[in-house]
């Protein structure tokens, strides 16, 4: 009996000695599981962008002024006026012109008709000759006379041409003056407000000095570039420009050629897709490149003898040879990853090549 009860006491003994195992050895599997964080990486398009700062002004202040010198007879518009393209702006005395026009009208009138009378006598004189020469070889008349219709056609045809030229020259004077004419009327060549008028009526105005100043009702937003970032732009090239919290869609329409002497940067414009008002302060920003690709944090990579991450699979650490195809600001296009692969994005540096992990946000699980 007493053996009896020493064989169950050992039995017991061992039951307990491997309990004690089993729950150490599960203690110790749980703590070699490491905890990370990921994030499913698939293939995008990411866009390289560059921001420079700027602000909204006019897109254009014309000077009118008027070609010939003259008193300003009326002036149509006053400051503030909003005008369209071709309205009637100023008007120069026009009464001196009309006087030399109404007389190179005559001029040209005169000369039309001596043209007419020098083509007759020219088509006279030129089909007597060919008469005369007709005569002279059946042997009607003699060589003195035929050469005197010679020279009577040939003085003829030098009438005509000095008649042409005549009436040219009357033509283009009168064109011309006529052209002169109407330069005393001045009109709006774009639409927009009238910002400032610099002469009132019976005012003499000297030849090419401002008279009406206008700004066009568009706006555009200019900002000074940088030379090396200039290769990137293009007149035509899409821009979205952000002022507070409103965003807006326009396109390059003017790039400098020039750079500012004090910056050595060079200007750019872009039309506004809106109603931005003037002297607004914003950013632009312009895609200068594209690529097609799997995108990571730059952060998550690890530089060895080539470099890697860890991605997850089965809940196993993975070790992944990657290559960097492009940086972009603080993330990185790779190859070497495939769509839905799961980066460890933290607690990566902690990994092993095999190890097991508990993947700590919930996304991912």
């Amino acid at each position: 009996m007493k053996r009896h009860k020493i064989w169950l006491s050992c039995i017991g003994l061992s039951l307990l000695l491997l309990a004690g195992c089993g729950r150490e050895s599960a203690s110790e599997d749980v703590s070699r599981v490491k905890t990370v964080e990921t994030q499913a990486v698939a293939t995008s398009i990411t866009e390289e962008q560059m921001v420079y700062y700027g602000y909204v002004e006019s897109g254009s202040m014309t000077k009118l002024s008027f070609k010939s010198a003259g008193v300003l007879e009326a002036l149509y518009v006053e400051k503030g006026d909003y005008v369209e393209k071709g309205e009637a702006l100023a008007a120069l005395d026009d009464s001196d012109y009309n006087i030399q026009l109404l007389a190179a009208q005559a001029g040209v009138q005169s000369i039309y008709a001596t043209l007419n009378k020098a083509t007759q006598a020219y088509n006279d004189a030129k089909s007597d000759y060919e008469d005369y020469e007709k005569l002279f070889a059946a042997g009607s008349i003699s060589q003195a006379a035929l050469e005197k219709a010679k020279l009577n056609f040939n003085v003829s045809e030098q009438d005509l041409n000095a008649a042409r030229e005549g009436y040219q020259q009357a033509q283009h004077n009168l064109e011309a003056l006529s052209k002169s004419v109407n330069e005393l009327k001045m009109t709006a060549s774009i639409e927009g407000v009238v910002v400032e008028t610099l002469y009132e009526a019976n005012e003499a105005v000297a030849a090419g000095y401002p008279v009406i100043v206008i700004r066009s009702e568009d706006s555009v937003f200019k900002a000074s570039v940088a030379q090396r970032d200039l290769k990137h732009l293009s007149i035509g090239q899409p821009v979205t420009m952000r002022f507070t919290s409103e965003t807006y869609e326009g396109e390059i329409t003017a790039i400098g050629n020039t750079p500012d002497t004090a910056t050595h940067t060079y200007e750019i414009e872009v039309s506004i897709n809106g109603d931005v008002p003037l002297g607004s302060v914003g950013e632009g920003t312009f895609v200068i490149d594209s690529y097609k690709g799997i995108k990571i944090p730059m952060e998550a990579v690890i530089k060895g003898d080539t470099d890697y991450v860890y991605t997850i699979r089965d809940g196993i650490a993975v070790k992944q040879s990657i290559s960097i195809e492009k940086r972009i600001k603080n993330e990185l296009i790779v190859s070497g990853l495939q769509d839905g692969d799961q980066l460890v994005v933290k607690g990566f540096n902690r990994l092993n090549d095999g190890d097991h992990v508990n993947i700590l946000n919930e996304e991912a699980k």
